[in-house]
């Protein structure tokens, strides 16, 4: 039994093993005919504040389409100006804020260079912007999505207290 457990334990260390500080997030916006949905992985700088280092947008409907990718901030936290210096983006999240991407932004870039800023105004208000000059305003989520070292770690809890539960079913008889 304590074989058991102790190899459960490990298993669960194993499966937790990683950058307990990086983080994944899934977002989607629409407004306006344009709508985009990604992934970003950040790295957690200050509680409920998130650094975003790698990650895509597909967007449909605006000038820019496609699926471009995160432009990394080489100042973080600090804001930079983008490459063809139409936008100021430093790609912060906030989990417990409204708005949780700030007046800075998150920066996307396709292939040909043509960048993407999703930015907010205010509480509740978000733009996406391009720099061909389209501008959209756009409802935006973000939502933290489950690590699988957590979900993982719940599944073998309840394993063995499944198995601990059939062994002493199995004594009182």
């Amino acid at each position: 039994m304590r074989k058991i457990c102790a190899a459960l334990a490990a298993t669960a260390f194993l499966f937790s093993a990683h950058n307990a500080d990086a983080s994944l997030f899934d977002f989607t916006y629409t407004g306006g005919g344009v709508t985009g949905s990604g992934e970003l992985t950040a790295n957690l700088i200050a509680p409920g504040e998130y650094e975003a280092v790698s990650g895509t947008d597909t967007v449909a409907g605006g000038i820019v389409n496609g699926t471009l990718t995160l432009f990394l901030n080489p100042s973080s936290p600090a804001a930079q100006n983008s490459s063809s210096g139409y936008f100021t983006y430093d790609n912060l999240l906030f989990t417990n804020l409204d708005p949780s991407v700030n007046g800075n932004g998150l920066l996307f870039v396709d292939g040909a260079g043509r960048e993407v800023n999703l930015f907010s105004t205010g509480p509740g208000a978000y733009l996406h912007y391009d720099n061909t000059g389209f501008n959209q305003a756009v409802s935006f989520t973000l939502t933290e999505v489950p690590e699988p070292a957590s979900i993982a770690t719940i599944g073998l809890g309840l394993l063995a207290i499944g198995f601990i539960r059939q062994r002493r079913s199995g004594l009182s008889q």
